[in-house]
This record gives structure tokens, C-alpha cells and sequence, in this order.
């Protein structure tokens, strides 16, 4: 949505559209959060979210999103990232990309501005990485989503998802404003399991002479 109008170069600002009368609730938008369950983790409140229509110099917005250590902790590393993503890929231990998801808000990027100021311009960032422009619909919310590497989500540790705020009017004014409703991680894990001997078994019976390759699977040796 237009948000400053003046006659020539935009002066001024009045803020023109509203969220819905739950602003401050956990969900803003028509679009409900997933389910969490092992391998789909959600974020619906606390910084960056829920913010109300937010200019440039209100952001930006950067939501921390924890996603926890559900692989062997010898295979992290201690920046939370994967050691060898293709090993634990081919594995079949988790899937070769994540989702993350997060509904937006007023993103005008195909406004029309007679040439006076740019269009909306949101870049989106993940955990360092700008991944794109927002595209959307003016007063409207958009269920949004990116698709990244495996190899770019940090387990046992916050990911941040950032979204820089009308960057084509840097130095012009502020003109555009925008809002996240929540932010889902959501990708393929195996689940976890438990090997349980019979009742007139030892400790051994998991011993490679006994059951040969399953504790070497299950506790692979780090290189070097």
C-alpha cells in the first residue's frame, strides 16, 4: 500500500492501511502455522514478529527461529552447521533441503509510483544469505516461502531469518512498510530409535562380533 503521498517528490507519510484488529495476537494472517512435530519447527511470537506495518527505520525485522540438535552431535559443527551434509543426505538422516515458510504482509512490489520513487523492495535474508525480493499484494497478506540447503540450517542454535525493509529508497524517504506473521523450519529427519536386547541378553549383544556394523552406523567416527 502507498503509504506517503505529496504532490511532486513525497514529503510527507500517512499511514493508510491497518492489520487486522489482532495485531498483537500470535497469528495475524488467514494463514495457520504448522503443526511442530520432529522436523518442523515454529516461531509464532517475540522479536520480528506480529510488528504492525514496519517502515525501514522500525526494522529490520529479524526473527531467531531455534532449531535443536536432532542429529548426532559429532555431526555439527560448532557454528551449528552440518560437518558433511551429503553424508547425512545420502544417509537418508535428513533431506537434502529445508522450507522455511512465513506469511507477509503489504509487500507493493509491483507498485506503479509515476516514476517519483521505486516500488517496494524487501530483500530477505537467511542466516546471512540474502535469498530474494518479497513479491505480494498491496494490503493483503502473502503465505511466502524459501527453499534452502540442508547444509544452511544450524542445529542446536538459533537461525535468523531477516528481511530488510523498502531498500529501493534508501536516502529518498520511507514509503513502504511490511509485517511477518510467524516462520516455520520445516525438513525430512529419520527419527530417533532405541535397540532393545531380549530378556536373556548382555550388554555385548550389540558387540560387532554379534551384530557386526550397527554401533559403527549409529556412533560413525569423526575424521582426523
Amino acid at each position: 500500500m502507498l503509504k506517503c503521498i505529496a504532490k511532486g517528490l513525497p514529503l510527507g507519510c500517512v499511514f493508510l492501511g491497518a492489520l487486522s484488529s489482532a495485531v498483537g495476537a500470535q497469528t495475524s494472517s488467514q494463514f495457520e502455522p504448522p503443526v511442530e512435530t520432529l522436523g518442523t519447527y515454529v516461531l509464532n511470537s517475540g522479536p520480528g514478529l506480529d510488528t504492525g506495518c514496519t517502515f525501514r527505520s522500525g526494522g529490520p525485522l529479524i526473527v531467531q527461529i531455534p532449531v535443536p540438535a536432532i542429529v548426532n552431535p559429532m555431526e555439527i559443527g560448532a557454528d551449528g552447521f552440518l560437518i558433511n551434509p551429503q553424508k547425512l543426505i545420502d544417509n537418508k538422516v535428513v533431506s537434502s533441503e529445508a522450507i522455511i515458510g512465513f506469511p507477509v504482509f503489504d509487500i507493493d512490489s509491483g507498485a506503479n509510483t509515476g516514476g517519483q520513487f521505486a516500488p517496494e523492495i524487501d530483500n530477505v535474508s537467511f542466516n546471512g544469505t540474502f535469498k530474494k525480493v518479497l513479491m505480494g499484494i498491496n494490503n493483503q497478506w502473502t503465505d511466502d516461502a524459501i527453499i534452502v540447503p540442508i547444509g544452511e540450517i544450524k542445529f542446536g542454535a538459533d537461525n535468523e531469518l531477516r528481511v530488510d525493509i523498502d531498500q529501493g529508497n534508501i536516502g529518498a524517504g520511507e514509503f513502504w512498510c511490511m509485517a511477518i506473521d510467524w516462520v516455520a523450519i520445516e525438513f525430512k529427519v529419520a527419527a530417533p530409535f532405541v535397540l532393545a536386547h531380549g530378556i536373556d541378553a548382555q550388554a555385548n549383544t550389540w558387540d560387532e562380533s554379534s551384530a557386526p556394523g550397527v554401533l559403527s552406523a549409529l556412533r560413525p567416527v569423526r575424521p582426523g
